[in-house]
């Protein structure tokens, strides 16, 4: 009786931990995907930003020589290589 009843709950506690183990790797799954899906999409939109922000600047948009390098994204670059 004791035996069949440590049967049926080491049964339990192995079908327990197999959807458990099914749970995590899914969710570990749908992580990955958001993660490279946010990674492009940070990507998608920054590209077209820095292109406008360089027309911008061509035009004369951007005001330079006020000593605020993040309005002036040349600024800014040559700062970065000095």
């Amino acid at each position: 009786m004791l035996l069949r009843r440590n049967r049926v709950i080491s049964l339990r506690i192995e079908e327990a931990t197999a959807e458990l183990t099914q749970s995590r790797d899914s969710a570990n799954e749908a992580n990955n995907a958001k993660s490279a899906f946010l990674a492009n999409m940070s990507h998608e939109l920054r590209t077209p930003m820095n292109a406008i922000k360089l027309d911008q600047f061509a035009q004369g948009s951007v005001q330079s020589g006020n000593g605020d390098n993040r309005k002036n994204p040349v600024g800014s670059g040559r700062c970065r290589l000095r």
